[in-house]
């Protein structure tokens, strides 16, 4: 039985062609989701068909199938395969989550497609995927994070890279202050220094350091 449709993505010489071009997962997710079986998942998610589970966020439920969410997520499997209660349960509640992050999530577990997201939501769905554990979907959240800091949610984004232990995060921070070092004479950076000693300190430090090694 073909696992991978050859006809209208590519065919099959040129695939194999090309296979060393492409890391592990890459060549799961492409497997995964390629041409017909990925547009059945996708009308899966849109139309809800043979979805034995809700999940719910905030006062709306979306349905969803514990099939995909634990072939793409861990915790996930894990939830839906050791969790007597959850196991039986037909409506999931996610109390960490909000309604449009939970939507979010679900389309890109679904599509394989970064949504559209506003940096404040990205924020919200980097949580989520560090949670359960969409690896990739965390890096891409991270890359959009990090390509639109502000010295408004300069702040957010440090204590999210001490939140999450995320050393690619932690590097932007003083990247973006040693072009803006303007940021630590702001009322905003002093407020955020008197509640968050520790984190103000390493980010200072971190300043220094790049600012020493050029």
């Amino acid at each position: 039985m073909h696992r991978v449709c050859y006809s209208s993505c590519a065919n099959k010489q040129n695939y194999n062609n090309n296979r060393s071009n492409y890391d592990y997962n890459n060549n799961i997710e492409s497997a995964t989701f390629s041409c017909p079986f990925k547009e059945n998942i996708n009308q899966f998610y849109e139309d809800g068909t043979l979805s034995a589970v809700s999940m719910r966020a905030d006062s709306e439920t979306f349905p969803a199938h514990k099939i995909i969410l634990s072939s793409r997520s861990p915790v996930f499997k894990a939830t839906f395969t050791n969790d007597m209660r959850e196991k039986a349960s037909k409506c999931i509640d996610m109390p960490d989550v909000d309604a449009a992050t939970l939507r979010h999530l679900l389309s890109y577990i679904y599509t394989n497609k970064m949504p559209e997201v506003e940096w404040d939501e990205a924020v919200d769905l980097f949580r989520a995927a560090d949670k359960y554990e969409l690896l990739e979907l965390k890096k891409q959240c991270s890359s959009i994070i990090m390509s639109n800091i502000s010295r408004t949610n300069i702040y957010v984004l440090l204590s999210l890279a001490d939140t999450h232990n995320e050393e690619e995060l932690y590097k932007a921070v003083p990247n973006f202050v040693s072009r803006n070092s303007d940021v630590f004479k702001s009322e905003t950076w002093k407020t955020f220094k008197w509640e968050n000693p520790e984190l103000a300190m390493e980010a200072m430090e971190r300043k220094i350091y790049i600012k020493n090694s050029h």
